[in-house]
């Protein structure tokens, strides 16, 4: 259906492609699967173009393992055990650390609060303040390079 659009599997923490070659890059619940993170992060910003666009999406830990339990006692998973590939389970401010050390521009949203749906005053918590970071399920990062 798009025979121009190509694909590639690899390392993402060894990308052959030169400096500055993507204007956009989108790693969708990726990160938390790479053991050296901050590699891969690094060779995010080295082939990002300038004012290029890197958005990263991850489970928030250790909110994410409330979501794995609550999830299981629902009888929607099999098991309340966490992914055995999860070598790098991100928090807001372990994912803000890392991308804040390559990227001078970054912003993180959180997404599906705990409980938002039943509990009126969930409702009202402003996603982007401290106790939405901690309590949202998944962490939505956008990057810009420097």
């Amino acid at each position: 259906k798009y025979p121009d659009l190509k694909f590639f599997a690899g390392d993402g923490r060894d990308l052959p492609y030169e400096n500055n070659f993507f204007d956009f890059i989108f790693s969708n619940d990726v990160i938390e699967h790479v053991e050296d993170y901050d590699k891969f992060v690094k060779e995010i910003e080295r082939v990002l173009k300038p004012d290029g666009l890197c958005i990263i999406k991850t489970p928030n830990y250790p909110i994410k393992r409330l979501y794995d339990y609550v999830s299981f006692f629902r009888k929607k998973r099999r098991t309340y055990k966490d992914d055995p590939t999860h070598f790098s389970p991100m928090s807001y401010f372990k994912l803000s650390k890392v991308l804040n050390k390559y990227f001078n521009n970054v912003n993180i949203e959180v997404r599906n609060i705990l409980g938002e749906k039943k509990i009126p005053f969930l409702r009202k918590i402003k996603k982007g303040n401290l106790l939405g970071n901690l309590i949202g399920q998944k962490l939505i990062a956008e990057c810009r390079k420097r």
